[in-house]
């Protein structure tokens, strides 16, 4: 599918619908808007979105809608999705109604570019095994906030086993970025074991109200002078087991853990990851193999 003077690629609205094995691209506005709940996007590459000019628009794909608009239950894995062309947008948006409980898995994926890689709303699912690909002027690679509605429902989001890599010499950009106003209802993140690499602000950074946050077994690599985590002080954090590098500041923030709230984190003069590499390979036409 590619776009000419389409809006959208693709566009729908419904349940249980899979698109797989599929080649989306060089789209005007959306590459894939759905709203729906139990839909699929698997073993495809999805690219080139927003070529419209003007006011930026699109996203390789959206989960969008209004408040009632659940958008629950959602799979997509084992993509290619490249927002390089342009720094504005998302690679993915999962939005919806956040006072409705939601849980959508997004794995095993690789995703570049755009304003943000994946904007996600926090009332609930995974994230887990993507490498995350920033491009010139990204300032946030993985951003969670509350995108509709005035309270959070149902369930704790986890990261896990992604990696982040930021462009080289992008100014202000964070790797695993959570924000949100004040909410009635608590909510939770969960990082867990994931790779942050090059960021020129902050590894990972979470200022929300209120937030209770678990941060353990991750790989921070930081430029000269920024912060490995950074935490606000209405976050309550237990920040575990995580190894940081490349900067003298580890914390930033009232929010920081006391002794009570963290062990064993460790700071190391030297960690095994290149830090040089953002441009994924040349993979059209190749297909994504089934795995």
């Amino acid at each position: 599918v590619f776009g000419d003077e389409l809006q959208d690629c693709v566009n729908g609205r419904g349940s249980h619908t899979r698109i797989t094995n599929s080649s989306i691209h060089d789209c005007t506005h959306d590459a894939v808007y759905w709203e729906g709940n139990f839909n699929e996007i698997d073993h495809s590459i999805i690219a080139r979105p927003d070529l419209k000019t003007g006011v930026p628009g699109g996203d390789c794909v959206q989960f969008g809608g209004a408040v009632g608009i659940q958008n629950t239950g959602n799979w997509i894995h084992h993509n290619v999705m490249d927002h390089s062309n342009k720094a504005t947008k998302q690679v993915i948006i999962l939005s919806g109604d956040s006072d409705l409980p939601m849980f959508n898995v997004v794995e095993d994926n690789l995703l570049i570019g755009a304003s943000s890689v994946v904007n996600y709303n926090p009332s609930g699912g995974i994230i887990q095994r993507n490498l995350m690909i920033g491009i010139p002027g990204m300032t946030r690679v993985l951003n969670i906030e509350r995108q509709i509605g005035t309270n959070l429902a149902g369930n704790a989001v986890t990261l896990a086993d992604n990696i982040l890599v930021a462009h080289p010499g992008t100014v202000g950009s964070f790797g695993i970025f959570v924000t949100m106003p004040s909410s009635t209802i608590p909510y939770e993140i969960l990082a867990y074991r994931n790779i942050v690499v090059g960021f020129q602000d902050t590894g990972i950074r979470m200022f929300a109200t209120p937030l209770s946050a678990r941060v353990a077994n991750n790989i921070v690599h930081s430029t000269a002078g920024t912060y490995a985590f950074s935490f606000g002080s209405a976050t309550v954090t237990k920040n575990d087991y995580n190894t940081w590098y490349g900067t003298a500041n580890k914390w930033q923030g009232g929010g920081a853990p006391d002794a009570s709230t963290h062990d064993s984190n460790l700071n190391v003069t030297s960690i095994p990851i290149p830090t040089n590499y953002y441009q994924p390979p040349n993979y059209f036409p190749v297909r994504i193999p089934r795995l």
